[in-house]
């Protein structure tokens, strides 16, 4: 469990810890404050930049996307509505490792559906479950009907680890 400090000053860096006891320490001073159980929630580790295309163009056309916007991944419509996603591995694997041609094979051929998503205040560890249990790399994240941002494995990784280290640094009473 994740605790949240109560405690901390607005211009404390550090929001989050794990504790046993009701005090922590924090670049050598000790603060006091109530704990409070919070979860980390998938809106506080999902990325934006969600790049979408219409299904009926051609495959080079999301490789132009992807490296334009440094994503790894297109969302896929047809007729406005998300529905697959095409990712870089899809493009080899799909089109490149077949000898197809990449500016005539159209999205909607290779996509990947459907699209897995989540709610934006699932757990953290709701979203990674739900990676582990499809086998894949990335979710959407989905609000009033709306990707809002996606979260991948190396992204919640990458979260978790950031986390551990900042706990890591702080000093704790003997």
């Amino acid at each position: 469990m994740i605790l949240l400090f109560a405690g901390l000053k607005a211009q404390t860096k550090v929001k989050w810890f794990v504790t046993t006891n009701t005090y922590i320490s924090i670049n050598g001073e000790i603060l006091w404050g109530d704990l409070m159980p919070i979860t980390l929630r998938v809106r506080d580790v999902m990325e934006g930049g969600i790049v979408t295309l219409d299904g009926n163009l051609p495959a080079i056309e999301a490789l132009k996307k992807m490296l334009e916007n440094d994503v790894w991944s297109v969302v896929v419509t047809i007729n406005d509505m998300p529905t697959g996603v095409v990712t870089e591995r899809d493009l080899l694997k799909r089109v490149i490792a077949k000898g197809l041609d990449i500016n005539k094979v159209p999205l909607k051929d290779i996509m990947s559906c459907p699209l897995i998503t989540i709610d934006p205040d699932a757990s953290f560890g709701e979203a990674w479950k739900l990676m582990v249990e499809k086998d894949i790399r990335r979710i959407y994240v989905v609000e009033k009907g709306k990707i809002i941002g996606r979260v991948t494995r190396a992204g919640l990784f990458q979260k978790l680890l950031d986390a551990v280290l900042a706990l890591a640094s702080l000093k704790t009473l003997t």
